[in-house]
């Protein structure tokens, strides 16, 4: 009996691949009664795509080792300043990360000091450029110019970094300093339009990240394989990003609804914030991605504290209804995340780009 288990090891040697892998997982389920060891890889598969399980800690060994690679990367630092921030010192601590990283991540495929390696990489990349800049004849550019120098030595690295490891949480740095890169490109030409089209543009940036992770998404339904956890990064640094969009200088919005209705404006700034996370949890509960909800609750929160604090209250009670709201909103998706995703699939037409997504259980 072939196991759940011996098809996702073929995955990772590139004998079948991921499409193959749920393409089998869907016969099975159309095939078995329900009951016979046949249907332990559609079941596990279902199990796995409604439990959103992102695979970066697989125990508390590869926390301990991650531990010891943040303090790699402050050895690192303090031994480059202490050489004098020197081309050569910056260099060969670059080479001594990377070193480290054939050895965990491309070797040992430990994922959680691999998270920590991909950003000291990328920052101590982004950090010697500046570094660099900063002691040599560039130090005359503009702000924007030479951020955007260091945006894209960032992005060099990461790019690197995901190239040779495929750490999806690698992709997700490649991401933000991509949005990172054409914020500065926009700030080099215009910075006075940057500025007033803020919202809009890391709006822009955000929906792009979104698209990126629905690909990936759209391509491993079952959420069995390393595209998922590439469209979870994704998703988390996609969330704050187009909460921001959203929310950021509402004003008009709540105008109009004082108009509409008469209510205050705290009201209304309510209304708005419940308005916008009621459809923002419908779209992560059609998805099945909970990181949609969870990096985008901070933003909410601070929205939530700024109306509280509009309304003059002591600083101990607006900490209490913050709280309190951002906790009942957690506890209302997550113990009820399995039974809204099933009511929100039977309200919706059934279609290709539905079957694309992780199933509901029934």
């Amino acid at each position: 009996m072939v196991s759940k288990s011996d098809l996702e090891r073929g995955v990772e040697q590139g004998i079948i691949s991921p499409d193959q892998l749920n393409k089998l997982a869907s016969i099975v389920a159309e095939d078995g009664d329900g009951n016979s060891p046949q249907t332990e890889l559609s079941q596990d598969a279902l199990r796995e795509a409604e439990d959103e399980a992102p695979r970066f800690i697989r125990s508390f060994g590869d926390l301990f080792i991650a531990i010891g690679t943040g303090f790699l990367g402050a050895g690192v630092m303090s031994a480059v300043s202490f050489l004098g921030n020197t081309i050569a010192a910056q260099m060969a601590g670059l080479v001594l990360i990377w070193l480290v990283a054939e050895w965990l991540t491309g070797y040992l495929r430990i994922s959680a000091p691999s998270i920590v390696l991909s950003v000291l990489f990328t920052g101590f990349s982004a950090y010697f450029m500046a570094t660099t800049l900063d002691a040599s004849r560039w130090s005359n550019l503009a702000t924007y110019e030479t951020f955007m120098i260091v945006s894209a030595a960032a992005l060099v690295a990461a790019g690197l970094f995901y190239l040779r490891f495929r750490l999806p949480f690698a992709l997700a740095i490649v991401g933000l300093t991509i949005v990172g890169l054409g914020f500065t490109a926009i700030g080099v030409i215009s910075s006075d339009f940057l500025l007033s089209n803020f919202r809009w543009i890391i709006g822009l940036g955000g929906l792009s990240l979104f698209s990126a992770a629905m690909w990936f998404d759209f391509k491993d339904p079952y959420r069995n394989s390393t595209n998922s956890d590439c469209g979870f990064w994704l998703h988390l640094i996609a969330a704050p990003m187009l909460t921001h969009a959203v929310l950021w200088d509402s004003h008009p919005a709540i105008t109009s609804l004082q108009k509409a209705f008469g209510t205050t404006p705290v009201i209304n700034s309510w209304m708005i914030i419940a308005i916008f996370f009621i459809f923002f949890g419908i779209i992560a509960l059609i998805i099945n991605r909970r990181a949609l909800l969870v990096s985008s609750l901070g933003y909410v929160g601070s929205v939530i504290a700024y109306g509280i604090w509009q309304l003059n209250l002591p600083s101990g009670s607006a900490t209490s209804v913050v709280l309190l709201v951002i906790a009942t909103l957690i506890l209302t998706f997550g113990v009820g995340w399995k039974p809204l995703r099933r009511l929100v699939f039977k309200l919706m037409p059934q279609g290709k780009y539905l079957d694309k997504l992780p199933p509901a259980h029934a």
